[in-house]
């Protein structure tokens, strides 16, 4: 477990003055929490998500959650519990420093945490293709495609800040089916952040945005392979039952946004 990125536990504040907490830019909140630091509080990210869809509410990705030192041990239920207990409590910190440091959340409260831990990585197959940090930054298309990709490298590391590798301005990857194809295992298909890809790789593929995807083409698949192998299903008839369902997976040139 101690190479795996560290998980996160996400929680909500109500009480915020969503006006002023959204007109803070994300380095002003960084300054904000760095200074936070250097007054010592013990902040293991200084960035991180904060939105709203609601007025007064407000949603944080902000933590950054270790058991020893370590990314917690997905498979041991004790290393797992102590997590749930850090994250928590790191949420409770955290409502403390943006009560004190930073505008719009003087009178915030934790409204509520997530259900579970938000695991980022475990056990991941090796499959009839692995993909690369190469064939993500490089924006790989594939024959056998059946999900785009545009998010960059998001690697949680064991520092405060988060290691960004970015694709082109409208840039994708696209990620196969053979991704979802275990090495050894008969009529098995996998879909998520398991899929087959390296640790680097895996940082930029595992978004829900992409489970979602995969879990669609996984599905339809196996419907399509009925008694027969999903090693075996027609790629390009699976390609048109996802197109015909709706998942894009050539975003159009014109969609692309200028960074």
């Amino acid at each position: 477990a101690g190479g795996l990125q560290f998980p996160s536990t996400m929680f909500r504040m109500a009480g915020v003055d969503t006006e002023r907490a959204m007109a803070v830019s994300r380095d002003e909140m960084h300054a904000l929490l760095e200074r936070a630091v250097a007054d010592g509080y013990e902040l293991p990210r200084t960035a991180g998500g904060i939105y709203s869809v609601r007025e007064g509410i407000v949603h944080l990705n902000i933590t950054r959650v270790k058991v020893d030192g370590r990314s917690p041990d997905p498979f041991d239920p004790a290393s797992l519990s102590r997590a749930e207990s850090e994250g928590r409590r790191q949420a409770r910190r955290y409502l403390e420093v943006f009560r004190r440091y930073v505008p719009g959340y003087e009178r915030a409260f934790i409204l509520d945490t997530g259900a579970e831990l938000g695991v980022r990585e475990t056990r991941r197959i090796v499959g009839a293709h692995v993909m690369t940090t190469e064939e993500v930054i490089g924006e790989r298309k594939f024959d056998d495609a059946i999900a785009p990709s545009c998010w960059p490298i998001e690697e949680h590391g064991a520092g405060r800040s988060t290691r960004w590798v970015w694709m082109s301005p409208g840039g994708y990857c696209q990620i196969p089916y053979r991704a979802l194809l275990p090495r050894g295992p008969e009529n098995l298909l996998v879909a998520g952040r398991c899929l087959s890809a390296t640790h680097e790789a895996q940082a930029a593929l595992r978004i829900t945005a992409n489970c979602f995807s995969m879990g669609q083409a996984a599905g339809i698949a196996a419907a399509m392979a009925g008694d027969g192998r999903v090693a075996d299903v027609d790629v390009p008839a699976l390609q048109r039952a996802l197109a015909a369902a709706g998942a894009v997976l050539a975003p159009r040139p014109e969609a692309a946004v200028d960074a």
